[in-house]
C-alpha cells in the first residue's frame, strides 16, 4: 500500500505537540504502508533520521509585494466561501502533490488539518483521510471570547461558525473518513475515528515533588491561547496564591517568549521565564505542581495529559480538561478550575498538603494506564484505513 502523507512541518520534528502528532501519525502510517511525506518548509534543515525516510520539503511561497497586494484586492471583491477563509491555495505545494500523484498512484493521500487540504487544492474524494484535529468552527468559537471583541466582530465569528460546522460536516461526507481527538465531537462528524492526543513516547522521571513550592506551566509561548492564559493567570490567580503563600514560585517554560510580555511577567512577585527547556523532564521534577490555565483554542492539550503521564499534580481550567471527560475527574486524579478564585485555592491546597498533591500525582499516572498509547493510537488509524 501507497500513501501520501501531508502536513505543515517536517514529520520528524517532535518539540511541540502539534509536531508530535504530526510525527506520531507519521509513525503510525508507516507501519502499514510505504509511505512519502510531503510538508512545507522555509528553512533547509535536515533532522539526523532524515535519510531512512521519504521525505518531501516544498518551499514556502512568498509572492512579490506587489502580487500580494493585487491579491488582496481581487479577494475583496471576489464572493467570500469558508474554504477560502479557511486556507488560500498554495501554488508551490500544489504542483508538487499533483506532480506526485500523476507519477505514483497513491492508495490514499493523509493530511493533516483541513486547512493544510485546502491549501494544497487537494479534491475531497474517497482516497483522501482528514486529520481534523481542531474543528474549524471550534477556532472561530474560540474567538469569540477574545477580549476587546465588538458586537459586530462576534456576530462575525458566530456566523463563520456556523459556516464551518455546515462545511466540515459536507466534506467529512466527502472523503474515506476523518480523525478526531474529542470523543464528543465523533458523534457530531459523519464518517469520523476517535483518534486522541496521546503523550509522546519518552522516559519518566524516577523522583517526583521535589519542589515543594514551585508551579510550572509548559507551552510555546508565541500560541496565543498560551500567552493569553498565562497573563489572565497572571493578572487574575497568581497574587491569591502567593498571599497565602509568600514563597511560591511560578516558573514559566516555553520557547519564542516576546521581551515584551517577559518585562511585564517578571514584575509579578515569584515568576521564573525558564524559556526553552532542553531537558523537559528536570522541569517536571523541580516542580511539584503544573497548571494549565488555557481559557481559548480548538482541540485538546496534550500538556495534560504529559503531567498526569508524569505522575504530576495537575490543575486545569475547564477549556483545558475539555476532551479528557473520560479520564480526568475533578478532585480524584487532578484538579479542575471553576473559576479564578478556585484555581488559586486549589493550586494551594496541592502546595501545602504533601500527601493529597503525591496522591492526585499517583491517581494521575495509574489512570493512564493501558490508555492513550502508541499502540492504540496506531490500531485506530489502521482500522480506519483497512476497513
Amino acid at each position: 500500500m501507497n500513501i501520501l502523507y501531508v502536513c505543515g512541518n517536517n514529520p520528524l520534528k517532535k518539540d511541540i505537540g502539534v509536531h508530535q502528532r504530526t510525527n506520531l501519525l507519521y509513525k503510525a502510517l508507516c507501519k502499514i504502508a510505504q509511505v512519502d511525506a510531503v510538508y512545507q518548509s522555509d528553512i533547509n534543515k535536515t533532522l539526523d533520521d532524515s535519510a531512512n525516510h521519504s521525505l518531501i520539503p516544498v518551499d514556502v511561497y512568498r509572492p512579490p509585494l506587489f502580487r500580494r497586494l493585487f491579491y488582496s484586492l481581487l479577494k475583496r471583491c471576489r464572493r467570500p466561501s469558508f474554504l477560502n477563509l479557511l486556507s488560500k491555495k498554495d501554488i508551490f505545494m500544489s504542483r508538487k502533490i499533483n506532480e506526485l500523484t500523476r507519477k505514483k498512484d497513491y492508495d490514499y493521500i493523509v493530511v493533516r488539518y483541513l486547512a493544510m487540504a485546502v491549501k494544497c487544492g487537494i479534491a475531497f474524494n474517497k482516497k483522501v483521510i482528514i486529520d481534523l484535529d481542531d474543528l474549524p468552527e471550534q477556532l472561530y468559537l474560540s474567538a469569540l471570547n477574545k477580549p476587546n471583541n465588538t458586537r459586530f466582530q462576534n456576530l462575525y465569528y458566530k456566523l463563520l461558525a456556523k459556516s464551518a460546522k455546515y462545511h466540515t460536516k459536507q466534506i467529512a461526507c466527502k472523503v474515506k473518513c476523518v480523525y478526531l481527538p474529542n470523543k464528543s465531537q465523533c458523534a457530531l462528524i459523519p464518517n469520523s475515528f476517535y483518534l486522541p492526543n496521546i503523550p509522546y513516547p519518552k522516559r519518566y522521571p524516577l523522583e517526583n515533588n521535589s519542589g515543594d513550592m514551585n508551579i510550572m506551566f509548559v507551552g510555546l509561548l508565541s500560541w496565543w491561547p498560551n500567552i493569553y492564559g498565562v497573563r489572565h493567570f497572571l493578572d487574575k490567580v497568581w497574587d491569591h496564591v502567593t498571599k497565602e503563600l509568600p514563597d511560591a514560585r511560578f516558573n514559566i517554560i516555553g520557547a519564542e517568549l516576546s521581551q515584551e510580555d517577559k518585562r511585564l511577567w517578571e514584575q509579578h512577585k515569584g515568576v521564573n521565564i525558564v524559556g526553552f527547556a532542553q531537558d523537559l523532564i528536570k522541569e517536571y521534577v523541580k516542580n511539584s505542581v503544573v497548571i494549565t490555565p488555557i481559557y481559548h483554542g480548538a482541540g485538546t492539550n496534550i500538556k495534560v495529559l504529559e503531567a498526569m503521564r508524569m505522575g504530576k499534580a495537575l490543575v486545569a481550567t475547564e477549556h483545558a480538561s475539555r476532551g479528557f471527560e473520560d479520564i480526568a475527574h475533578d478532585g480524584q486524579n487532578v484538579f479542575i478550575a471553576k473559576n479564578d478564585h478556585d484555581f488559586a485555592q486549589k493550586i494551594v491546597r496541592l502546595l501545602k498538603d504533601r500527601g493529597l498533591n503525591e496522591l492526585m500525582g499517583k491517581n494521575a499516572k495509574n489512570s493512564l494506564k493501558n490508555k492513550y498509547s502508541f499502540s492504540n493510537f496506531c490500531k485506530v488509524i489502521k482500522n480506519s484505513i483497512l476497513t
